[in-house]
């Protein structure tokens, strides 16, 4: 690696989610909340708590404010864009473990499972690191299983957002907007699960997110 590509990736890695951070709680100071169901809630009990790959970007200072009482991790991938959302979550508080579908899996499994049996709750999207987009995979579900803990569906939108051009289609809301933050109901899993009902429940999840998200950004027309 050259010497210019290294100090590219340390820009990206190190300054990049300060700058990042702060945009959002810049954003997020300005957003008037019509409806924020994170209000008084993860106070006590801890849950997975499972979201679009592209409405995970203001959870990060909903979480942050809402759910203090509670410790909070998130399951991000280890590739270099992953690093930049873990840097960036940090600064609200939020703890990482690093691992998906691909890499690192089973030692990410273990991680989130003790986080959850030591009190804390743990954020999930069930689509990411990579998509494909809206599709549920079964980390989530085969978590509830082994921890006996609820899977809570989250969402959020704006009166107005940008929307990149990427896979996920992840939006930002604009400062001075209008938004909404919804909590679905939630999903019990039993303790004896196959694949065909994990893969049945990780269908009613994906359902769950995108009536969900659906309500969220049709809050405002």
């Amino acid at each position: 690696m050259s010497r210019a590509n290294g100090i590219k990736n340390l820009f990206k890695i190190y300054v990049v989610p300060v700058l990042a951070a702060l945009l959002l709680k810049s954003i997020y100071a300005t957003i008037r909340w019509k409806r924020d169901d994170l209000k008084g809630y993860l106070v006590e009990d801890p849950v997975i708590c499972a979201f679009w790959h592209g409405r995970q970007l203001m959870l990060a200072p909903l979480f942050a404010a809402r759910t203090q009482a509670v410790p909070f991790s998130m399951l991000i991938s280890s590739h270099a864009d992953g690093k930049l959302i873990a840097n960036t979550i940090s600064w609200f508080g939020i703890a990482t473990i690093y691992g998906s579908s691909s890499k690192g899996g089973a030692e990410a499994f273990q991680q989130l499972k003790g986080s959850l049996e030591h009190g804390g709750s743990v954020g999930i999207t069930p689509d990411g690191p990579r998509g494909p987009q809206y599709v549920a995979k079964r980390g989530a579900v085969k978590l509830a299983s082994v921890t006996g803990k609820k899977i809570i569906p989250f969402t959020y939108s704006a009166s107005s957002y940008w929307q990149f051009k990427s896979w996920d289609s992840m939006i930002l809301p604009k400062p001075f907007s209008q938004g909404v933050c919804l909590r679905g109901e939630p999903i019990t899993v039993p303790a004896a699960l196959d694949d065909d009902m994990a893969d049945a429940l990780s269908s009613e999840l994906a359902a769950a997110l995108t009536r969900l998200t659906t309500e969220a950004d049709t809050f405002f027309t």
